[in-house]
């Protein structure tokens, strides 16, 4: 079996992040039918109410808009803001507000989890090249990584974070 050169691992980390964005960008411009989909819908509901009204108007969380009056009729607190203001800031960046957007924001959060996790690995396993590969390629592989790595709900950001935040210890 060769040996693992630091050339080797990063082709394989190299293949394996542009199967997971392959994988993720299957249906990525389709409208919001596929299972559980529907938070895409609902949280891109709160990106447009946080770009019409605005934060102040929104008070920084997410927020239901009548669309014929403009009028915040009803404010959703039962998870954090901070999705549905990141949807909107990308919604603006980008200047659309079509379903490939919301899902590469999904994609992004992904994408720096499959980072973590490789380096995650690299630092449980004393440092060899193999751990964070095969992380990676087993992280790829998943079904939810695939099919629910693009999806707008709340895991791929706050595990995101989680990753994030064990990388800085």
């Amino acid at each position: 079996m060769p040996k693992l050169t630091p050339r080797l691992f990063w082709l394989g980390h190299l293949v394996a992040l542009l199967t997971l964005l392959g994988l993720m960008s299957v249906q990525i411009n389709s409208d919001w039918r596929y299972l559980h989909e529907d938070n895409g819908m609902h949280y891109s509901i709160f990106a447009y109410s946080h770009l019409a009204e605005g934060p102040a108007a929104t008070s920084f969380h997410n927020a239901y808009r009548d669309p014929a009056s403009g009028a915040i009729v009803q404010r959703y607190l039962n998870h954090p803001p901070l999705l549905g203001l990141s949807l909107a800031g990308a919604f603006a960046l980008v200047g659309s507000g079509d379903f490939w957007v919301a899902r590469s924001l999904a994609i992004f959060y992904h994408t720096v989890l499959f980072f973590s996790v490789s380096w995650l690995a690299w630092r449980l396993f004393d440092r060899r090249l193999s751990a964070p590969l095969l992380a990676g390629w087993l992280f790829v592989l998943m079904p939810m990584s695939f099919y629910f790595g693009k999806i707008v709900v709340y895991p791929p950001i706050t595990m995101c974070f989680v990753g994030q935040r064990l990388h800085a210890q």
